[in-house]
């Protein structure tokens, strides 16, 4: 399933815990407290991916940061109201790929 320029997450409000931003910003050099301003909302992809560790339902959204960057973020829905953000790091090739399809 691959579901192109989507609005789903646009008016959702995400969260994130403090020591994973922290991480993911030491690894990868993306911080979360960016995400709603740096994440091209208009233009993304969302791929399915296999469920965490303990279960929970995780997507991959495939866009760009601040409009130059294509990205992979990964979340993980909390109910209808918030989600959360679990990564963000540079695509890879294939991921790139279907962004360039969009």
């Amino acid at each position: 399933m691959l579901v192109r320029c989507c609005c789903i997450y646009q008016n959702m409000s995400f969260t994130y815990d403090e020591p994973k931003r922290q991480a993911n910003l030491a690894k990868h050099s993306f911080d979360f407290a960016e995400f709603e301003e740096a994440f091209d909302f208009d233009r993304y992809a969302i791929l399915p991916i296999k469920p965490s560790r303990t279960d929970r339902v995780r997507r991959k959204l495939v866009g760009t940061w601040y409009g130059v960057t294509v990205v992979v973020v990964i979340v993980a829905p909390l109910g209808s109201e918030a989600t959360s953000l679990v990564s963000i790091r540079r695509a890879n090739h294939e991921e790139r790929a279907v962004y360039d399809e969009l």
